[in-house]
Formats: structure tokens, sequence, C-alpha cells
């Protein structure tokens, strides 16, 4: 079943790659987590593909992108967008091939984004989301921990537990 529209989600990963007719190859795709020897840390690259869903004709609002990542006093917000949303709303929309009859299709945005280099400062949350309208109704796209390893470990690892995004908010 397709939740209710506007959703999206987001891959992380070290690179995302343009490849023949249209494909994307995501480098080093990371799981719930990455965890650094130490904080803070600095990533050179981080791949962001991010991919946003509405119901047709549904809304005209604009639609606002933004990422955060945890910063020394709090979370900062290292790259807002407002999005094409006017063009692919306009545009001959892409819809999922599976959207079952008698549903609503659906217009698909996607970006793939590149950030280089990505600082982080303490543990957290990478947290992408978009924000509709004036209102800002804040759609959750995505999020992944940041965490250092204990004193008397080694080395930087990446680990696959992940913590549902519909659970209780990041502090």
């Amino acid at each position: 079943m397709i939740p209710l529209a506007p959703f999206g989600h987001t891959v992380f990963c070290d690179d995302i790659r343009e490849e023949v007719a249209g494909k994307h190859s995501f480098i080093g795709v990371y799981g719930g987590n990455i965890v650094f020897k130490e904080l803070p840390a600095q990533l050179p690259k981080l791949g962001l593909a991010i991919s946003y869903y509405e119901k047709i004709g549904e809304s005209r609002l604009p639609v606002t992108l933004k990422v955060f990542v945890p910063g020394p006093d709090g979370d900062v917000v290292i790259l807002q967008s407002d999005l094409p949303m006017e063009g692919a709303r306009a545009d001959a929309p892409r819809v999922l091939d599976n959207t079952p009859a008698g549903d609503q299709p659906l217009t698909l945005l996607q970006a793939n984004l590149v950030l280089t280099p990505v600082q982080f400062h303490k543990p957290g949350r990478i947290r992408v989301r978009v924000y509709i309208g004036k209102k800002e109704e804040e759609i959750r796209l995505g999020s992944l921990t940041i965490e250092a390893l204990p004193p008397a470990s080694e080395g930087v690892t990446a680990s696959f537990a992940s913590e549902s995004e519909s659970g209780p908010p990041a502090s």
C-alpha cells in the first residue's frame, strides 16, 4: 500500500555517479548510522539521493528542501533550496507504475546531491526534510545517525542498525 502523499525517502552514500541512459550508481551506501573514531570528524563527500512524492494536482504550494547536521551548538542547516515543483507539476509527471486502479497517481521529484566536505561536530542525526507552503508542514525524507566510538575503540566502522524514521523526534 502506498503511504498518504506527500512522502519521500533518501539514500545516504559516499558518492553518486551518473551512468549511461539516465541510470545512477550509489557508491558506499550507508545503513542506519555512521560511526567515527572520534568527533569532530569530516566526510570528504556525502551523497543524498532524495525522492519526493505528492498526489498529482493536490498542491500548488512551494516546497523547500533542508538538510540538517549536528553542529557544535545544535542542528545546523547545511543545505536549503526551493524545489522546482512548478515545473515538475506542469511537465508530464512521472508516476509510480504500480499505482493500484482507483488510486490517484503521484508526481515524483528526484534530486541527487553530493555535498563536499561535510563536518560533524557531535553525535546526532543528518536529517533530510521538505517544508510545504508558508506554514512549513514538515515531511520527513530520512535521517542517518552520527556516532563516535567509545574512547578505547579503534578504527572507523559502519553499523547497519537503524531507528525508524517514524520513531521519536531526535533532540
